[in-house]
């Protein structure tokens, strides 16, 4: 059985890829655990986000492009 959580953390980061894009790209970090999950777009990662505010599983279309578990190469310690 699934428990319910009634609270949740992350650190949130945005980016575009260059200057001149116009779609940002987002990070999730849950704090406690490290785990992080990257995102294509806002859209996504709102639809993630609702997803887990429902207590159901986020369809496909807005599951994160991957987790990450470290930190990728060239990334500064704490961010």
């Amino acid at each position: 059985m699934r428990t319910v959580q009634n609270y949740r953390s992350y650190l949130l980061r945005l980016w575009r890829s260059d200057q001149n894009a116009a779609a940002w790209q987002a990070s999730l970090e849950c704090p406690l655990t490290g785990q992080r999950w990257v995102f294509a777009s806002l859209h996504a990662m709102y639809a993630y986000l609702d997803g887990l505010a429902a207590e159901v599983q986020p369809d496909a279309h807005s599951a994160p492009i991957y987790p990450v578990q470290e930190k990728p190469p060239g990334e500064a310690p704490g961010g």
